[in-house]
């Protein structure tokens, strides 16, 4: 009989173990959850009419799904536009999953207990995501992982959130400027450059090693309608992919927008070095004074343009 019970206890202790450290699957998430949105695997919010099979090429293409499908996603497809993740949409996510792991589980965990690890787009309503919990393991995801559906293959998992926001902020036209940084990036550097006289004085200190003839695609013909954004700053060494997604003004400030994708489980602790530098039309940026970067969602604390 003691045998038994302590058998007994062994079992409900395996259970506890894995209901903490592997609480959300996606059938936990199918049956979605109330508040400002409604989350679902991806099987199931397809199923539903949630999202069309346009959505699914989408969503397989912005994961980089494209060899999976060769025969629709070739060089005749042609993407949606992939939109952006808004703090505001991505607070109501990670408090939709908050709020799902409560009911579920009875955890007080909080929306700053998740991230948004990947985002596939945002198509009206619709954000198409993968997440990870900091309080379990939940977001490894197996070597080999497929999902098939409706001849449309995924090689990632993805859920679906159904937002109360529409809105999509446009990305502002500019060109990509190569300009170089500093051979010692001892702080964050910001500048909003207006004429050639700037720009030499800024790339003529010896910190800069810079070729003076890429100077001269920029003339004062170009500075009358054009101004160049210059922006040096740290990365953290997190073992993921980043890509620039486009710049948006809020709040009179320029938004530089990144993507993460994640790669790897283990953290790098050491910070590298970036710089982005674009040329943008004065009327789009004429109220700007400050400029930062968002990562997950997420704004860094804003530099001032001098």
């Amino acid at each position: 009989m003691k045998k038994l019970q302590r058998f007994s206890i062994f079992i409900l202790i395996g259970i506890l173990f894995f209901s903490l450290f592997f609480p959300a699957c996606s059938k936990d998430i199918q049956n979605g959850s109330e508040g400002e949105g409604k989350l679902y695997a991806l099987a199931q919010a397809y199923e539903e009419r949630k999202i069309t099979r346009e959505h699914l090429l989408n969503i397989a293409y912005y994961q980089g799904s494209a060899e999976d499908n060769q025969d629709e996603l070739n060089e005749n497809f042609t993407p949606l536009p992939k939109g952006e993740l808004t703090e505001n949409v991505s607070l109501q996510i990670r408090t939709a999953l908050a709020d799902m792991y409560y009911k579920k589980y009875g955890f007080t965990d909080t929306a700053e207990d998740f991230i948004v690890t990947n985002f596939y787009g945002h198509y009206d309503n619709m954000i198409a995501f993968y997440y990870k919990h900091l309080n379990s393991l939940e977001g490894a995801v197996a070597e080999n992982y497929k999902e098939t559906i409706d001849d449309v293959t995924f090689i990632k998992p993805v859920y679906i959130f159904l937002s109360s926001e529409k809105e999509e902020t446009p990305s502002l036209n500019y060109t990509r400027v190569i300009l170089p940084g500093p051979e010692d990036l001892d702080e964050t550097l910001a500048y909003r450059i207006d004429s050639v006289e700037e720009l030499q004085i800024i790339f003529k200190e010896p910190d800069f090693q810079f070729n003076p003839e890429l100077l001269n695609a920029y003339d004062e013909k170009f500075f009358q309608t054009h101004a160049i954004i210059y922006y040096a700053t740290w990365v953290s060494g997190l073992c993921v992919t980043r890509t620039f997604s486009g710049l948006f003004v809020e709040d009179n400030c320029l938004v530089v927008r990144l993507d993460n994708y994640v790669e790897g489980d283990g953290i790098d602790g050491a910070v590298y070095g970036v710089v982005y530098a674009f040329a943008l039309e004065k009327t789009q940026i004429a109220d700007c004074e400050t400029i930062t970067l968002q990562e997950w969602g997420t704004k860094r604390r804003a530099t001032p343009l001098k």
